[in-house]
């Protein structure tokens, strides 16, 4: 095909094809003016709507949901600072607690030292009360011991006198009483030793009170007492050992 030709054909084609466009076209608007075309024309309007409302929806949700959580921290917020305001609250009732104990603590330890310098007092003037009655009953009853015991030494020294004058009216007789006057010295030294311990017995009663240790003092009186019993026994049995012989 030469170039002359080529040109023909294309002219040609040129020419059916504008006879054919205005046929499409018409088909086109044909188309698109059907109910079929109109109606999913709508629904793609009404799936744009829809779609724009779920879109407002969805950002009425976010927004409301932004709201709520703005809110539930504010309400979280409040709830913290109501919290520490309870907790500081708390920590002050619990340090006002622990103050008003241990002010109560030293109220009663005070109240404790003064009731115990109270009671020591009290225990003191009773110890120095039961003393005192103490040395009196003791007094007493060395005053009871040693009456007796100088009544026990005269009532000897009266029988050795009475021994003596009977001895006496014997050597009148001219009877060998030699034994029983020996007897009889014995028993008055013996009546003397006794009277001597007897009076160092009741001078260490009476001091014993005023000594540093009065039951230690009181327990040497009484070893000197005991010298007291023994010498007034040893006379007695000489006197009554006497009394025999020169009956």
């Amino acid at each position: 095909m030469n170039k002359h030709t080529y040109s023909s054909v294309t002219i040609s084609a040129l020419v059916a094809l504008a006879s054919v466009f205005p046929a499409i076209t018409s088909a086109q608007e044909e188309v698109l003016a059907s109910p079929t075309v109109e109606k999913r024309k709508e629904e793609v309007q009404q799936r744009t709507q829809e779609r724009k409302a779920n879109v407002r929806e969805k950002r009425g949700d976010v927004l409301e949901r932004k709201e709520k959580t703005q809110e539930r921290a504010a309400e979280m917020k409040a709830s913290v600072e109501k919290r520490r305001e309870q907790l500081t609250e708390k920590k002050a009732e619990v340090e006002r607690r622990i103050a008003e104990r241990r002010a109560n603590e030293r109220e009663k330890r005070d109240e404790l030292m003064k009731r115990k310098d109270d009671v020591q007092k009290r225990w003191e003037e009773r110890k120095a009360k039961l003393l005192e009655k103490h040395k009196e009953i003791i007094a007493r009853h060395v005053d009871k011991m040693t009456k007796r015991t100088q009544a026990v030494i005269e009532r000897l020294d009266n029988l050795a006198n009475k021994i003596e004058e009977r001895i006496n009216i014997l050597i009148e007789r001219e009877i060998d009483v030699s034994a029983q006057k020996a007897n009889l010295e014995r028993a008055r030294a013996a009546i003397v030793d006794a009277q001597a311990a007897l009076d160092n017995a009741i001078a260490a009663f009476k001091a014993a009170p005023q000594t540093d240790n009065p039951g230690e003092a009181y327990a040497h009186a009484r070893i000197i007492f005991e010298d007291v019993k023994a010498a007034t026994k040893e006379a007695h049995r000489l006197l009554i050992d006497t009394v025999i012989s020169v009956k």
